[in-house]
């Protein structure tokens, strides 16, 4: 699959709030290894599942923070209500 291909699948799943599903994401941890460099571990619920992304950032002039590499892993599958 390419990622044009990908970014379309993605583009037409309906939005979480659309479904009035909750949301529980929350950042876990932010480490700047240099003064253009970081990382993030971060929690996402996109109902029924829970993942953890590892996402690297990097910081430009022109664009500032942008996020340049993302792994993720679904950690936990909840019962639908």
């Amino acid at each position: 699959m390419t990622r044009d291909e990908w970014l379309a699948i993605v583009a037409s799943r309906p939005a979480p709030k659309a479904s009035a599903l909750a949301r529980t994401d929350r950042i876990v941890s932010i480490d700047v290894t240099e003064d253009a460099v970081a990382t993030a571990k971060v929690e996402c619920s996109i109902h029924p599942r829970c993942f953890v992304d590892r996402l690297a950032f990097l910081k430009t002039p022109a664009h500032g923070w942008q996020v340049i590499a993302k792994a993720y892993r679904m950690v936990a599958a909840t019962a639908s209500v």
